[in-house]
């Protein structure tokens, strides 16, 4: 249900023709539309810079309020960096124990090439059994 009202909202969104490319790159971006309260989703916890709200597959996404694209971004501050790290903990712990499992993957990708799908810095906390599918393949490329 919220893949189709996040994909009908985008849909509107790129409709907007906006003069500054940085309004532009904000109101297009999805994270921000659910940080301004555009999007409904199920918000876990925020606190001053940061959201954590329920994914599309049912695990927790964490991102800082302000739009950031990656971690190569110069505008992912150490303030930022240290209450995402605050909060990785303490949502990671809560995921173990809501979710009755072991192990949780923390996992972020920077960048088109790394597979990261929504440019806005988000951080994905993954409760992990012991045969589930494993998301950290790589293929080897001889760097």
């Amino acid at each position: 249900m919220h893949f189709v009202s996040i994909w009908y909202r985008l849909q509107d969104v790129g409709a907007k023709t906006e003069a500054d490319p940085r309004k532009e790159k904000e109101s297009s971006c999805t994270f921000c539309e659910i940080v301004h309260g555009n999007l409904r989703v199920s918000k876990i916890d925020e606190s001053e810079r940061i959201i954590v709200f329920s994914s599309l597959g049912g695990y927790p996404l964490i991102a800082p309020k302000k739009h950031v694209d990656n971690v190569f971004d110069e505008k992912l501050d150490k303030e930022i960096v240290h209450e995402l790290a605050e909060m990785e903990v303490r949502v990671a712990r809560a995921v173990r124990s809501a979710f009755k499992v072991d192990a949780v993957s923390i996992i972020s990708a920077n960048g088109k090439e790394a597979g990261q799908q929504v440019n806005h810095y988000h951080v994905h906390i993954m409760p992990r059994t012991a045969n589930d599918i494993s998301l950290l393949e790589y293929k080897r490329r001889g760097y």
